[in-house]
């Protein structure tokens, strides 16, 4: 079944034409224009990440040859800018490309990041050279690469040159850049050897030792480009690299979104928002949902911008029989303005998420590829907060908005609730459920009643559980109107202290 494995939007400077790329079926595909981009990959598995830089997109997926999309044009994968290690995760920042967890002639260097070379005349080389071919002499410091081509690759005096294979093996320098094939290096070989596999070029770091934790992807902050591993966070300030203590890493790429000045990001332990300097945990209201993901998803949640102010964070089928929660398809909502989670689901299932301008480049619209599971038997690429319909169907959307849980009296305090003023827009119909928090959480929804009003009252009734130290709410409709808004919810009560707890 092909899932839709990476999206991208590009909107190009020079041209009229917006692109939305996805990978789809072992091809690249414009879904703007159903335009297949003719780029076979090897298979449908693998997660695809792009960049956009220099009015180019950037393609990585960790298995596939490197390429890259000129605007106006089409794909490439040969030459000095596509000459790049097949990569996981690429980024810009700043004045590079940066790749994380990369593959040299078929070694996987987990925890290594590339960069590209400064541009020149809008284009970059990597200041990389890889081949098998090495020829060595004994007692002679000069190497020699047939259909290498150092100077054009941009080999640089002074940068690491890494025999892998044979008697020689080991780390040198280069001294001299001799031609495209040949090299001389500071140090003379020890034997002579007329085929090995090599590595040229210094445009790379290590983010300390692979220790059972690989680069797993990359965001930016304050001017400093972040480096994610799956248990570690690291900052890197273009010279210098500096671990963030104490904080997780993700193990899902797609989950870093940045809303305002804050990047967010979902680690099996829930997620976490870094402000620049450090990473804090801000999920503890939902962390009932974390709880209820499986880890095999912990790599596939994907998270989003809504608007200016929040992050949308997919986190698939949630399971947590303790707390009776099971949710199909589920989101998870945090508003920076209010500091509020809300809880969702969508009808399809979420595999990556993008933005693109359309309309002369006018109009900002997000786009979700999915994973086909639900209305069709392969992936396909929906827009969100569009239309009043599921998908292409005219089924209406089921809407459904859960609060976290409230303690208006305190955590430790027991109270009678007795009423609740709900407050929206596009309302009416809405059905309102409730559920009580007291030495352990209620598992059945309560009915409260439906939404008639722009602010609507209801009174909790004698013949119904309304006491407790704590409370949450339940909105769902189903309908092709415009998406409702919750605007605000009051809880009247009244607190007691007959009840003590320990």
């Amino acid at each position: 079944m092909p899932i839709i494995q990476g999206l991208i939007g590009f909107n190009a400077s020079s041209v009229t034409d917006n692109k939305l790329f996805a990978v789809h079926d072992r091809d690249i595909v414009d879904i703007l224009t159903s335009t297949v981009q003719n780029q076979p990959l090897k298979n449908t598995l693998n997660k695809a990440e792009f960049a956009v830089f220099l009015d180019k997109v950037w393609f990585v997926n960790g298995t596939d040859d490197s390429r890259y999309y000129t605007a106006g044009g089409s794909w490439t994968k040969t030459g000095a800018a596509a000459r790049y290690p097949v990569a996981k995760y690429i980024q810009q920042f700043k004045t590079r490309l940066f790749l994380g967890n990369i593959t040299i002639l078929g070694t996987n260097y987990p925890s290594r990041v590339w960069y590209s070379d400064l541009p020149k005349n809008n284009t970059i080389t990597w200041g990389f050279e890889a081949q098998n071919n090495l020829q060595q002499a004994a007692g002679s410091a000069v190497v020699k690469s047939p259909g290498a081509k150092f100077i054009t690759y941009n080999i640089k005096e002074g940068d690491p040159f890494i025999i892998l294979t044979g008697p020689n093996a080991g780390e040198y320098k280069v001294s001299t850049i001799d031609s495209e094939t040949q090299i001389t290096l500071t140090t003379s070989l020890t034997y002579s050897d007329p085929a090995d596999n090599y590595i040229a070029g210094g445009n790379f770091f290590d983010v300390a030792t692979d220790d059972n934790d690989a680069v797993t992807g990359f965001g930016e902050n304050s001017d400093r480009l972040l480096v994610f591993k799956q248990e570690s966070l690291w900052r890197y300030d273009g010279i210098s690299l500096k671990q963030v203590k104490g904080v997780p890493g993700t193990s899902s790429q797609r989950s870093v979104v940045n809303v305002r000045d804050f990047t967010f990001y979902f680690h099996s332990s829930g997620v976490y928002l870094n402000d620049g300097t450090s990473s804090y945990l801000i999920s503890r209201q939902v962390q009932e949902y974390i709880e209820g993901i499986a880890s095999g998803s912990y790599s596939s949640v994907v998270g989003w911008k809504i608007e200016q102010d929040i992050y949308r964070l997919f986190i698939r089928n949630v399971v947590n029989s303790d707390v009776d929660i099971d949710i199909d398809r589920c989101y998870l909502e945090y508003d920076l303005t209010t500091k509020s989670w809300t809880v969702g689901s969508y009808s399809e299932m979420v595999s990556a998420a993008s933005t693109v301008f359309e309309a002369t480049k006018t109009v900002k619209n997000t786009y979700l590829g999915t994973e086909g599971t639900v209305s069709s038997d392969a992936g396909q690429v929906f827009q969100d907060n569009t239309g009043n319909n599921d998908g292409s169907s005219t089924t209406p959307i089921d809407w459904n908005c859960e609060t976290i849980w409230h303690f208006p009296f305190g955590t430790n305090i027991y109270g009678d609730f007795t009423r609740v003023d709900i407050h929206t827009k596009r309302g009416r119909g809405i059905t309102v459920l409730y559920k009580l928090y007291n030495d352990i959480p209620s598992k059945d929804w309560i009915a409260l009643g439906d939404i008639k009003n722009t602010i609507t009252s209801f009174d909790f009734q004698p013949n119904k559980p309304a006491s407790g130290r704590g409370i949450k709410f339940l909105f769902n409709e189903s309908s092709t109107n415009k998406p409702p808004v919750i605007e605000k919810v009051v809880v009247y009560g009244i607190p007691k202290t007959d009840r003590t707890v320990v």
